[in-house]
């Protein structure tokens, strides 16, 4: 997947920007992508595409920088144009976009040094958190008919120790050339880690966690989001230092396994209150086997709210 990188938005210049757009954009603007472009260093949108619209917003579209990622396969497409401006925060509603345009790149020969440059800049923008240990090419040099060329980088294969990719060049002429390479890596994982003693029952918070880098390993399984960590219930003791795992950790179900509720029951004007044992955890919107303490009679119920719950049936 590839990542955006948005521009700060503490910027003056960028609340600005983000006021015209509330306004400019109430006018239709066009993106139309070239056929073709030439690669360049940084690489703008209005390089690549013809821009019409309104004078306060076209001007800011033209500049806006597109990010490595986005330029590793040697085509953009307007999709990812989409994605992009996204990412900056501006709504597309009002937007046309269309097209693609191919990145030629201007040599007459490519050297390993370029290849070579070509892969790390792959590797960075895709992952970033992946050191690179060596890079093995299995082609030292490629001459290139015309004057320019477009290369595509595509994965053969991912382990957490090696990267396997292909280099699908080609040049104006037509002539296409396959690069296999082989790329030695060290991986490293976002962790979720306990900064203190979490006890069992307890609602994690911000204060109680931190992220941590670790060196993947192949027997390692991906790491909970953070999101998920936050507001979760501990169904155990986190200690300290520990990284946290799903099974440590289950959502802060507003209705508990166990536990007393309220249940309402309303048709029309009637409404009466009662007091149930919830026989399963559930979330706001679910439906959960609530038994009548009265009655002993099990009822299905809707979870309302924390500790509430609704008749069904």
């Amino acid at each position: 997947m590839r990542c955006f990188v948005p521009w700060p938005t503490s910027s003056p210049k960028w609340l600005w920007f983000i006021g015209l757009c509330s306004l400019s954009l109430q006018a239709t603007t066009q993106i139309l992508l070239q056929p073709q472009g030439r690669y360049e260093e940084p690489l703008r949108l209005g390089t690549i595409a013809k821009i019409e619209g309104a004078p306060s917003i076209a001007p800011f579209l033209r500049q806006l920088q597109l990010p490595p990622a986005l330029l590793a396969d040697g085509l953009v497409t307007a999709q990812e144009v989409v994605q992009l401006l996204q990412a900056n925060l501006i709504d597309t509603k009002q937007l046309t976009i269309r097209g693609k345009t191919e990145l030629w790149r201007r040599a007459s020969r490519l050297d390993s040094q370029e290849l070579r440059a070509l892969i790390s800049s792959y590797i960075h923008s895709r992952y970033p958190q992946t050191t690179i240990r060596s890079i093995s090419l299995s082609s030292k040099s490629i001459p290139i008919a015309g004057g320019s060329y477009r290369v595509q980088i595509k994965e053969s294969a991912h382990t957490p120790s090696r990267l396997y990719l292909r280099l699908l060049v080609q040049d104006r002429r037509g002539n296409r050339r396959v690069v296999p390479a082989t790329v030695a890596i060290v991986e490293y994982l976002q962790f979720p880690f306990a900064k203190r003693e979490i006890p069992k029952g307890a609602i994690i918070t911000q204060a109680d966690v931190e992220v941590r880098q670790v060196k993947r390993s192949g027997s390692m399984k991906a790491p909970l989001p953070l999101e998920e960590v936050i507001g979760a219930r501990a169904k155990r003791t986190i200690r300290a230092d520990r990284p946290i795992r799903p099974w440590m950790i289950e959502p802060n179900y507003p209705v508990r396994k166990g536990e007393e509720v309220r249940v309402l029951y309303q048709r029309g004007a009637i409404r009466i209150e009662m007091v149930g044992e919830a026989l399963g955890n559930g979330q706001k919107g679910d439906l959960v086997p609530v038994r009548n303490l009265s009655s002993g009679k099990v009822l299905q119920c809707k979870v309302l709210s924390s500790g509430l719950v609704a008749f069904v049936r």
